[in-house]
């Protein structure tokens, strides 16, 4: 084997068994929810709008400011996606035995995935009545750095320390 098809197949090697090796972990660590959090912003903007729309003020925080807001975490999205691809892979791994296939997948199949499904769950998960404290929240937020949101996520999921996956204990 030549010398450039060897470094190629080693990295391709290594490359894999990381995926493998992220696959197994049993929990999401504290900067793979604050990766998918910033990635995930955008999706989640996007299935709210049309459900809080009919039910918030025209001149309010979200139908003024919305689009503005995912379009500056949506610039963040390539730089957060490996680790909220590795977050997502771990959800998806506690219940679907299809996690190794999807983890295949090159990504410019499995983003457009993510975000649809992303839209589709928090569409069916929004009711109504919430879209005021919904819209208080993106207002909130949207006076922080996104990395900092990110990252206080990432640290409240941590302390409310769900099951499945668990959030892995971050490191001093």
């Amino acid at each position: 084997m030549k010398p450039k098809r060897l470094s190629a197949a080693l990295i391709a090697f290594a490359a894999l068994a990381q995926t493998q090796a992220a696959m197994a972990a049993e929990c999401v660590t504290e900067r793979e929810v604050s990766g998918l959090a910033i990635y995930a912003l955008p999706s989640i903007v996007n299935g709210i709008d049309p459900i809080c729309a009919p039910h918030l003020a025209s001149d309010g925080y979200l139908a003024q400011n919305s689009q503005n807001l995912a379009e500056r975490y949506a610039r963040l999205g390539d730089a957060n996606w490996p680790l909220a691809k590795s977050a997502m892979l771990k959800f998806i791994g506690e219940k679907d035995a299809g996690s190794e296939a999807i983890a295949s997948l090159p990504d410019e199949a499995v983003r457009p995935l993510v975000e649809a499904v992303l839209v589709q769950k928090i569409a069916g998960d929004i009711k109504p009545q919430n879209c005021p404290k919904i819209e208080r929240g993106f207002q909130l937020i949207d006076k922080l750095p996104p990395e900092t949101v990110g990252e206080v996520i990432g640290f409240v999921m941590g302390l409310v320390k769900p099951k499945s996956p668990e959030i892995c204990p971050e490191q001093p």
